[in-house]
Parts: C-alpha cells; structure tokens; sequence
C-alpha cells in the first residue's frame, strides 16, 4: 500500500513530457474543446488577454474577426478572458485553420532557464515556424508565450 501511495505521489508530481503540451493542445482544439484548450495556457498569458480585455477590447475583436470569428464581448468592466478564449479556441474556423496549416511540432529547445518548442506551419511552399514558449505551472506545462526567433532575455 505504501510502495502504491509513493508511487502515485512521484507520477502526479512530475510535469508530463514537455513535447505533449502542444499536440494535446491542437487536439482540444480540433475537438472543439476550447475549455480544455484553455486550461494548457500559462496563468501569465491569461492576463495578458485579461488586460487587453480591460484596456483595449476591440484589438481582440479586430484580431479573431481575421479568422472569420465573430466575439461578443463581455459588458463594460467585466472581463473574463479564460471564458473568451475558451470561446474563441472553441469555434469550428479556428480547428479548420488548425487543419489547413500543417501544424507539425519540433523538439523542446533550451535557452537559459527557458523552454521553447518550434512549431512549423503554413501551406506547401510557404511555411514558417514559430517558438512557442512553455512554462511548469502546478507542476504542469504550460502554453506562455509566442515568438518568430527565441528571445534572449525575458522583458516583463
């Protein structure tokens, strides 16, 4: 019984396999499970949309509607920015450009104390790649940020 516990307490305390994050992300999004999606997002970059939200609402808008998203938005003063993420990673136009782009993930790539994983998408003959930073977040992998090349330095 003991050896099971400790057992047990070793596998749930241990990220899962940091080149798992993304794929599970695509996968809640293809399935339409933007709830599911969301939860893979670093608290950081939560508030990051959660003060776009209180600062400037319509980037929002303006930036989902080029994915043929239409948002409501939450009333003036309230914002709920895992609701309308979950939202928008949950809309059908955003798992058909999933599909269509040709997502395929590279390994995890380290600089300094942080994480990265380069993510190649696009269409046949113009494709690019993008480094999705990751993040341990209650002893999770979390989705934290996005850059065209790996930052240096970290600006806060």
């Amino acid at each position: 019984m003991l050896y099971s516990c400790l057992l047990t307490m070793v596998i749930f305390s241990t990220p899962p396999n940091i080149n798992d994050i993304l794929p599970a992300f695509r996968d809640s999004i293809i399935q339409g499970n933007g709830p599911g999606a969301v939860e893979m997002i670093s608290e950081h970059a939560v508030h990051v949309v959660d003060s776009l939200l209180a600062h400037d609402p319509q980037q929002i808008v303006r930036i989902v509607s080029y994915f043929g998203i239409e948002l409501a938005l939450p009333s003036e003063g309230s914002t709920d920015a895992k609701q309308i993420l979950a939202d928008i990673l949950s809309d059908p136009s955003v798992a058909g450009l999933v599909m269509l782009m040709g997502i395929s993930f590279g390994d995890q790539i380290s600089s300094g104390e942080r994480s990265f994983i380069p993510v190649e998408w696009g269409f046949p003959g113009s494709r690019d790649t993008l480094f999705i930073e990751v993040t341990v977040e209650d002893e999770q992998w979390k989705i934290d940020d996005y850059f065209e090349t790996i930052p240096s330095g970290r600006g806060s």
